[in-house]
């Protein structure tokens, strides 16, 4: 291979420009070249999958930026904290759905609910 990024990182990504153009371009005068050369150097090192990767977390951070929402800002630092408990909820509402989703439903008997007594038919609410 030779020296020339463009070269090295020719049919594993789409150009480090093109992920670059994501920033503010404020940012992107500051740290373009740089975040383009370290892409360009992943491109050598690790091959598609790693450039991928780096594309998509380098997209992902040009959007935070782009947003506001980096880490240099109350709102970016509060939606970072919370995002794992979101993560976690949604987890585990997947999880029990995967779970409960195959039973059969249960037959009302007239007698016993299993819903709250409001929606009960015959419930004195649901009469008025």
């Amino acid at each position: 291979m030779t020296g020339n990024s463009s070269e090295s990182a020719e049919g594993r990504s789409p150009r480090p420009g093109g992920v670059v153009r994501l920033y503010p371009a404020a940012y992107r005068r500051q740290h373009g070249a740089e975040i383009a050369a370290t892409l360009a150097d992943i491109a050598d090192a690790e091959g598609r999958w790693g450039v991928r990767r780096e594309t998509a977390a380098v997209a992902g951070h040009a959007l935070r930026m782009r947003t506001g929402l980096g880490s240099a800002r109350p709102a970016g630092r509060a939606l970072a904290g919370l995002t794992p408990y979101v993560v976690a909820v949604a987890a585990s509402l997947s999880a029990a759905l995967l779970v409960v989703w195959p039973l059969e439903p249960q037959a009302w008997d007239g007698e016993r609910t299993y819903t709250p007594l409001a929606y009960a038919p015959g419930s004195r609410c649901s009469d008025a």
